[in-house]
């Protein structure tokens, strides 16, 4: 949707509702594009230590079958990481 600057003060409120309802409003000053009026990104809702922890235990619960099926080595990978770099 396009608006004027003389647009934007006199429809406000019905401007700013379309972008609240998901409408990017073009605001145009002598026919040029000087701005957007857009709806702000949604706000994340915060986890709580409960979700949290159940969404580390189902990961978890997902990866292990996938770490088990790596090959198991002998040695301390530190070691072999420190050896490397030398």
């Amino acid at each position: 949707m396009k608006a004027s600057v003389d647009d934007l003060q006199t429809r406000t409120s019905e401007l700013v509702n379309a972008a609240q309802g998901g409408e990017i409003i073009i605001i145009e000053r002598d026919g040029e594009a000087v701005a957007e009026l857009r709806p702000t990104p949604k706000k994340k809702k915060e986890m709580s230590d409960e979700e949290w922890r159940a969404l580390v235990a189902k990961v978890y619960a997902e990866m292990e079958p996938v770490w088990r099926s790596m090959p198991q080595v002998d040695t301390d990978s530190g070691r072999f990481l420190e050896e490397d770099r030398f």
